[in-house]
């Protein structure tokens, strides 16, 4: 599981295999956002990624293979983009939607 604490965009550019300079872009937020890691809204898209990220392991059983499936695999149903990039729009929902559709047999 993974697991992100307040303030810890280290470790979640580690568990996603990204430099910290670009966590700004799979969050979503402005890279001048990292240099105050307690700010509200790098926080909470953090989350966001964590919560997505939780579910598509959930899925697959496999953290590494939920992290490749967030930033690779484009959602033929969300214009091809990847969960990575629908999640950075703030369209978390929607890949969460995607996710559990996959758990009830949908073909993805």
């Amino acid at each position: 599981m993974l697991l992100v604490h307040d303030t810890d965009a280290v470790a979640l550019s580690q568990a996603l295999g990204v430099k910290v300079a670009n966590l700004a872009q799979l969050t979503g937020v402005h890279r001048n956002t990292l240099r105050n890691p307690a700010s509200e809204h790098l926080q909470g898209r953090m989350r966001e990624m964590v919560k997505v990220i939780s579910a598509a392991t959930e899925l697959t059983g496999d953290i590494d293979k939920a992290i490749f499936w967030y930033r690779n695999e484009p959602i033929a149903d969300y214009g091809h983009r990847t969960a990575a990039e629908l999640v950075a729009d703030g369209q978390v929902e929607a890949v969460l939607v995607f996710i559990r559709d996959l758990e009830n047999g949908a073909c993805g």
